[in-house]
């Protein structure tokens, strides 16, 4: 008779094992445990019932159902999916975030007020003046105010929001004025008119009148195209006090935020208007449209456009990656950071050598 090999279940009492039986040392005969032990050889291999000398009893009865489940059991643990659904504590990708830089990391509060100082001379207030006429006779006339951003200071042309030149429904516009507030100089004021309107955004370029006589000092704004990540400062300058001063002339206003969201898009929207936006906590009210949105170090990320009334600290902003695009289609050069020009090249410290 062969033997089949011998498998010992965990849990079982030592004195039970399957296919052989246990002999003592020196000794050609079973012990009394063995023979009260389950037998799976002789007879009942060949699928005769084997008679044991005792009763079988519960414990011998269980272990002959294990005997006869453990390979299925065996198998089931294999062919189930070593894992489940549930939850796993997320690593860090450190890797992927120590990059993470916010434009203008660094600049002083000197530094800070000197460069948007600077971005308020290329950011000029827009004031727009329409008209109604009834039986040849004026019945009023309507005044609206925004900003705009100067990308081209030789050819003297403009970029604001198309929403703040279109006339109320029975008006027409009269003219469009343009002051400029360079620093440590009186404001100046010139007219201007359309150029172009994007008929996929609300965008619209603005040609300035060339003066009469001497020339109009101009500062081109410099725009940083990359996505500038959450939580950096955001500055926007424009001129929202406008519509509460009598004077013609408004002063300019920067406040200070941050960028809270950087891949806004709004819903409800025709395909073309679907494009990602700057969402900003920095405080934003009529009169901003169409003004910068600065980082600390001078350089404009985005154009600022709207703001939810019933959210006063919720403002959306185009970023500038879409407006460089929109400008170079129109054949425009703007300058950016990363080829920057004359106008956005940093003042060099004197190399110091010894003579």
């Amino acid at each position: 008779m062969k033997n089949v090999s011998m498998l010992r279940i965990s849990g079982v009492p030592s004195s039970v094992y399957f296919g052989k039986k246990k002999q003592p040392d020196n000794t050609g005969t079973a012990s009394q445990t063995m023979t009260d032990s389950v037998q799976l050889s002789g007879k009942a291999a060949e699928g005769k019932p084997a008679h044991s000398r005792t009763k079988p009893s519960l414990s011998r009865i269980f272990a002959s159902f294990l005997a006869m489940t453990a390979p299925a059991m065996a198998t089931a643990q294999q062919t189930s999916p070593p894992d489940k659904p549930g939850f796993v504590v997320a690593k860090p990708d450190d890797e992927a975030l120590k990059d993470i830089q916010c434009p203008g990391d660094g600049v002083t509060a000197t530094q800070r007020a000197r460069n948007i100082q600077r971005v308020v001379a290329s950011v000029p207030a827009i004031r727009i003046s329409s008209s109604t006429f009834t039986n040849f006779q004026d019945k009023g006339d309507q005044v609206a105010h925004g900003s705009g951003i100067v990308v081209d200071a030789q050819k003297g042309i403009l970029l604001t929001n198309a929403h703040i030149v279109e006339a109320p429904q029975g008006f027409r516009i009269q003219d469009i004025k343009v002051t400029i507030h360079n620093p440590g100089k009186e404001p100046v004021t010139t007219t201007a008119r359309g150029k172009h309107v994007s008929g996929q955004r609300d965008w619209m370029l603005l040609q300035l009148a060339p003066p009469k006589e001497g020339n109009l000092a101009l500062t081109p704004a410099v725009f940083h195209t990359k996505d500038v990540p959450i939580t950096c400062p955001a500055i926007a300058v424009g001129y929202p006090m406008a519509l509460e001063s009598a004077a013609e002339v408004s002063p300019p206003i920067a406040t200070l935020g941050t960028i809270s969201g950087n891949n806004f898009r709004e819903k409800n929207v025709p395909p073309a208007y679907d494009i990602p936006f700057y969402v900003t906590d920095a405080a934003i009210n009529p009169g901003n449209s169409g003004g910068a949105l600065a980082t600390p170090n001078g350089y404009i990320v985005g154009m600022n456009t709207y703001t939810y009334p019933q959210k006063a600290t919720t403002s959306v902003s185009y970023k500038a990656a879409d407006l460089v695009q929109y400008l170079r289609e129109q054949g425009l050069e703007p300058l950016t950071d990363e080829q920057p020009g004359e106008a956005a090249a940093e003042p060099k410290k004197p190399d110091n050598h010894k003579k």
